[in-house]
């Protein structure tokens, strides 16, 4: 399973309409034994992705436009490219069941209530947090496509801080491990000036990406 699926069902965080959660958020994904942990600083529909593969680079991605971009500050380039293509072949979420229980946990002092997410084979368990505001990692859904059930639970959007994901055969965990509620400043989300374009070529996808 590449680590891009186990971000997916992150996707039912819908924006609702709702104020989008902005600052700094430290994620940690384990999948197919295998741990990655990695930082995002973000602000409306715009997100700053920085991972151990991209070593002192980092992804800038624009869910408005639909541009992923790969900054490189030792060379001072950056590469751009449909912002999809950061998950090759995953699949967009398609008609499900959720299931939005009553049950409560506690994570990094926030409040959370578990929903439960099916389809097919496929299934997910969320503890979300509405005290934050929405956030998410691949553009997520608009207010028409999210579930009656999660527009009912959290009218003012919510925050995925834990989810673990299976389809039927392998599964991951996500989990929120740092919060840091802030004002993002613009200039940190695009890249600096003086840096230079370069073009991907056909067939070879972002670096550290799979």
């Amino acid at each position: 399973m590449k680590i891009a699926l186990t971000l997916l069902s992150l996707t039912l965080v819908a924006g609702l309409h709702a104020k989008t959660f902005e600052g700094d958020l430290t994620i940690a994904v384990e999948a197919d034994g295998e741990s990655q942990e990695m930082s995002v600083t973000t602000k409306g529909d715009k997100m700053s992705i920085k991972l151990p593969e991209l070593g002192g680079g980092f992804a800038l991605m624009d869910w408005g436009s639909k541009i992923a971009k790969i900054v490189m500050p030792e060379q001072r380039m950056f590469l751009e490219a449909p912002a999809a293509d950061l998950a090759p072949g995953v699949p967009e979420v398609g008609e499900g069941e959720v299931e939005v229980t009553n049950e409560t946990k506690d994570i990094l002092g926030f409040t959370t209530r578990k929903v439960i997410f099916t389809s097919g084979t496929d299934s997910a368990t969320l503890w979300m947090t509405s005290d934050l505001g929405s956030f998410t990692m691949m553009g997520g859904l608009d207010s028409q496509q999210a579930p009656a059930e999660f527009r009912q639970a959290f009218p003012n959007g919510a925050l995925a801080l834990e989810m673990i994901y299976t389809d039927g055969e392998e599964s991951a965990t996500v989990r929120i491990t740092a919060v840091n509620p802030r004002s993002v400043a613009t200039t940190e989300l695009e890249v600096p000036k003086g840096y230079s374009k370069m073009s991907l070529p056909d067939g070879m996808n972002f670096p550290g990406m799979p």
